[in-house]
């Protein structure tokens, strides 16, 4: 049973991410403040190391969060019934509209690497 604590703890990390997200959007991983990203949560900077390990931290949540939902939206896509070739171009098209959709996610695991970061191994699996 999930208590109400861990509810709330979820709820606000998940609204950290979403406010992370957005910042990434217009500023680009490289500039990713915690700062900024308090600021949009209404926390103060220092409050955010309690659910994050800093600004890697939170990148690599993020990073996470986009290869399992990019993964889930190509494990959609796929018809093991459908002949090899329907089947490659079916997940490669529901690629491009995930990352149509998301191209701040697209732009953090497949663009370029953002200076100071170096990507843990938890990030591999995902991968």
């Amino acid at each position: 049973m999930v208590t109400r604590r861990a509810r709330s703890r979820a709820a606000l990390v998940e609204e950290i991410e979403d406010a992370a997200r957005a910042e990434l959007a217009e500023v680009g991983a490289a500039a990713l403040s915690l700062r900024s990203v308090a600021r949009r949560v209404g926390l103060a900077p220092s409050a955010l190391y309690r659910y994050f390990d800093g600004r890697d931290g939170l990148l690599t949540a993020l990073i996470v969060q986009a290869f399992e939902c990019l993964a889930a939206a190509v494990e959609g896509a796929d018809d093991p019934g459908a002949p090899p070739g329907e089947r490659w171009l079916a997940m490669g098209r529901a690629m491009r509209t995930w990352a149509v959709a998301h191209p701040q996610d697209w732009a953090l695991v497949f663009g370029s690497p953002v200076p100071g970061y170096a990507a843990p191994a938890t990030t591999v699996p995902a991968g």
